[in-house]
């Protein structure tokens, strides 16, 4: 795994957790990176996705994924904390 360039990826442009999830590490790790470099955190409040209206199990994860710039994981997980089987084509 190649060492991760902090400088490069965007830190204090979103927040610590959407950041974290983008590039598939701790909150944590970017916080600390975050600090470290002296960057200042997002001042953006975390998005609140009504998921009801994202076509969970209509349309595939990775789709959703796509089109509200967040991960497959993050739709993977509201879809299954819903209880909605995934979309079968």
């Amino acid at each position: 795994m190649k060492p991760m360039n902090w400088k490069k990826v965007g830190l204090g442009k979103v927040s610590d957790r959407e950041l974290a999830e983008r590039l598939g590490v701790s909150h944590t790790a970017v916080r600390r990176a975050r600090l470290r470099l002296g960057v200042k955190p997002a001042n953006k409040p975390p998005k609140h996705k009504k998921w009801s209206r994202r076509g969970l199990g209509k349309l595939p994860d990775a789709e959703i994924a796509r089109r509200e710039g967040v991960t497959r994981q993050t739709v993977h997980r509201e879809r299954e904390r819903r209880g909605i089987s995934p979309y079968e084509s």
